[in-house]
């Protein structure tokens, strides 16, 4: 299968909008926060929910509707 990979341009910076899905909520809390850029979106297979990452939020990770990096917690949410 390949990679559809959807970009936004915001001034003379892109990035990637949607990043490859992932298994579960275990895995998403896996990923790099400082390789996430402020809104991007993952699908999480295990509960068919889309979750988008939003930087400087410290809501308490509940493990649905937030969700912490295991990485570094202070730098952001997964939010359903």
């Amino acid at each position: 299968m390949s990679r559809r990979i959807i970009r936004r341009r915001a001034g003379i910076v892109t990035g990637d909008l949607v990043q490859d899905p992932v298994t579960d909520i275990a895995t998403l809390r896996t990923l790099p926060a400082r390789d996430v850029d402020n809104g991007q979106i993952v699908l999480v297979r295990s509960v068919n929910q889309i979750y988008s990452f939003k930087y400087g939020d410290t809501t308490a990770d509940d493990g649905n509707l937030s969700i912490a990096p295991t990485y570094d917690s202070t730098v952001g949410r997964w939010l359903k």
